[in-house]
């Protein structure tokens, strides 16, 4: 009995140690940031891109200034129009069975186990966002795009145009273009 509490007592600060280590030695990446399920393009300079031809103009304007939020932004990420050799497509949808006011869709391709993203669709949902502000819309559609880029969602209480809710991500916060921390989203990712 003696000797088996010595052992334990020999082995809880070892244990301790080797944990600590773990924690001083491996290098880790902390950010606020979040990568959406891992996956990401080979590319993203550029990233040719087309809007539906039949787009509303509310729509289509919010999706031009989000491309070029995104374009100043200081990363990688180079978002080109193309009419016939893209790889995002732009759309938007009127559909009032669902509470989303915008989506991206994403294809992968993948070889084994290792996959890349290859296709992105995003979209607004005009039920909803014809009745927003320029700027709400450019908050959307700049999420969505942030999204194209492979970044996931953010808390409620983040104030950047990665949270999850506009009504808080525009309502509250008023993000409607990048912050730094969805640009060192992506500058982690294609850097």
């Amino acid at each position: 009995m003696f000797s088996r509490i010595r052992l334990i007592k020999w082995n809880v600060p070892l244990v301790m140690l080797l944990v600590l280590s773990i924690f001083l030695l491996c290098p880790s990446v902390t950010s606020a940031y979040t990568l959406w399920s891992g996956y990401k393009w080979d590319s993203v300079d550029p990233l040719y891109y087309l809007m539906e031809n039949y787009i509303g103009y509310r729509t289509r304007a919010a999706f031009s200034g989000s491309i070029y939020d995104w374009n100043i932004a200081g990363t990688p990420a180079d978002f080109e129009y193309s009419a016939s050799d893209y790889t995002v497509y732009l759309y938007e949808v009127f559909r009032d069975d669902v509470a989303w006011d915008g989506m991206t869709e994403r294809t992968l391709s993948c070889w084994w186990w290792w996959c890349k993203v290859v296709y992105a669709k995003a979209c607004l949902n005009a039920v909803y966002t014809d009745d927003y502000g320029l700027n709400e819309r450019e908050s959307v559609s700049g999420h969505e795009l942030g999204h194209v880029l492979q970044l996931g969602e953010m808390d409620w209480d983040d104030p950047v145009l990665m949270n999850q809710y506009t009504n808080w991500r525009f309502g509250y916060w008023g993000v409607f273009t990048p912050q730094q921390d969805d640009i060192d989203g992506v500058n982690y990712l294609y850097g």
